[in-house]
């Protein structure tokens, strides 16, 4: 049987070889089934997500990026975030939060105005922070697969391997992404991206995978599905934004080594309910 090592190996030399030169075709498929396998024993992990897009109009181009740095468990769920957004490159938010599964939902610790506030939600609500099942999803769905060269993240070497994502896995991962947190600032309400959302057919992905079987990055270029939906959104009239880059990237590290997540008691018992924040603040 050939381990992990060997094909990882092979993987690499294949990749850096041009093509015609003889070399084996890499076994892009047997190194996502042991990244899938390997998923499997990753109880903990600390993740970097970074949403971007950039628009340009009458020649200037605005930049809106969302970073969430996180630690998170798969088995309860459970996750906390360190979230900054960025226009033009300039901080003009931060904000803290924290989720944790409860059996049939979802608790939710939000920071909102200087105030700690709790939602009780579903899995659903907290989509774009549960990595886990994320990277389950587009993993069944990937298709046209291919190594695309080596490249080192985190100071670990990786194989990239570059696939698409098509039919109605596009839509689901997509609307899970929480990209809508930067489409949103173009004007356009949820229900209207959602709606455009449904009519792309296919999106690029790229995975970094390493040694070992870790996914340790992947990443969505969503760029002329976000221009095609942007185009549609504005019917018959002339469209004036154009979509430099959107792009969502995922690192992730510390596998199986991550402390535990525990909500601090002064925010369990002081944090206000929802419904009494948005009557009090909205």
């Amino acid at each position: 049987m050939v381990t992990i090592g060997k094909l990882f190996a092979v993987v690499m030399t294949a990749a850096m070889m041009t093509a015609g030169s003889g070399a084996p075709v890499p076994d892009t498929g047997a190194l996502l089934q042991k990244a899938k396998e390997t998923m499997l024993q990753e109880e903990s992990m600390s993740v970097m997500v970074e949403r971007q897009m950039d628009v340009e109009m009458d020649g200037e181009i605005t930049s809106t990026i969302i970073q969430s740095k996180m630690d998170t468990f798969a088995e309860p769920f459970k996750a906390n975030a360190e979230v900054t957004v960025m226009r033009n490159h300039e901080v003009s938010q931060r904000y803290s939060m924290y989720a944790v599964e409860n059996g049939s939902g979802v608790d939710t610790y939000s920071e909102m105005e200087g105030q700690w506030v709790h939602e009780a939600g579903t899995t659903a609500d907290i989509s774009q922070y549960d990595i886990w099942t994320q990277r389950e999803r587009f993993l069944k769905n990937m298709s046209m697969l291919a190594a695309d060269g080596t490249e080192e993240i985190n100071g670990i070497q990786t194989v990239k391997i570059s696939g698409r994502l098509t039919g109605e896995a596009v839509t689901d991962v997509l609307e899970k992404s929480g990209i809508d947190l930067v489409f949103g600032g173009l004007g356009w309400s949820l229900e209207e991206l959602k709606t455009e959302l449904k009519t792309m057919k296919e999106l690029p992905v790229s995975l970094w995978i390493s040694p070992e079987g870790h996914l340790l990055r992947y990443e969505f270029d969503m760029t002329k599905g976000m221009q095609a939906a942007l185009d549609s959104l504005s019917g018959t009239e002339e469209n004036f934004q154009t979509i430099v880059e959107t792009k969502l990237r995922v690192t992730c590290s510390d596998f199986n080594q991550v402390p535990d997540v525990e909500i601090p008691q002064e925010i369990l018992s002081g944090a206000m309910e929802f419904e009494k924040f948005c009557q009090e603040n909205l």
